[in-house]
């Protein structure tokens, strides 16, 4: 089966997906991956604080390219390359 990855900030949407091994990657600003995010086969955490530098960093800072990385070794990763 083909779905799509899915890209929630920290909130429902990612731990629902998780419940269901549905490939997800996180966005986090100013809240932190190491306390709300658990590494799994299927999941990724883009952590925006630890890309731009600032502590205080919020989702609209984050750069395209991790998304873009996360979402092609979601997606490679699900068609065995």
């Amino acid at each position: 089966m083909c779905v799509n990855p899915l890209f929630p900030a920290d909130a429902s949407a990612s731990h629902i997906a998780g419940a269901y091994q549905h490939k997800c990657a996180t966005l986090f600003g100013h809240t932190s991956a190491a306390h709300f995010y658990r590494d799994t086969a299927y999941s990724r955490a883009i952590d925006a604080r630890k890309i731009v530098g600032d502590p205080s960093c919020r989702l609209v800072s984050l750069p395209e390219e991790p998304v873009i990385a996360a979402a092609s070794e979601l997606w490679n990763h699900e068609k065995g390359r």
